[in-house]
């Protein structure tokens, strides 16, 4: 409800978009809001969300033309925000292109799961993930 389809990370999320999230939330489940709990959340939120983009693209886009993907928009999402999913994954842009070539599957897995940091340093999801 909060994120596109086509959006990858709800940390990126604008603070009020994230601040809604987690008021709705907390209407069926009770902690204690802490920085580190609303990094763990949203970066949870975004696996599933992740996985879940996944399973639409095999369902309703691999093996279809353009068009036939941009019309088979799955149940619950924006048609809108469907056709833009489907043009990100026909041109290459989700994986910034990498510069010409296709990432190989562990730069692809760390795509998902890691974020340069400003200082140059990573952030991984969860320690397991680094490891």
């Amino acid at each position: 409800m909060y994120c596109k389809i086509w959006q990858k990370d709800f940390a990126k999320l604008a603070v009020a978009t994230k601040e809604l999230i987690f008021r709705d939330l907390q209407l069926t489940y009770q902690w204690e809001r802490t920085d580190k709990t609303d990094r763990e959340m949203l970066a949870h939120m975004s696996s599933m969300h992740r996985s879940w983009r996944i399973k639409q693209k095999k369902s309703h886009f691999n093996g279809k033309s353009l068009d036939d993907a941009i019309a088979s928009v799955p149940a619950g999402v924006d048609s809108s925000d469907w056709q833009t999913t489907c043009e990100m994954w026909t041109t290459g842009d989700e994986r910034s292109n990498m510069h010409g070539r296709h990432p190989h599957r562990l730069e692809l897995f760390k795509m998902g799961r890691c974020k340069q940091l400003p200082d140059d340093s990573e952030s991984w999801v969860d320690e397991e993930t680094r490891r």
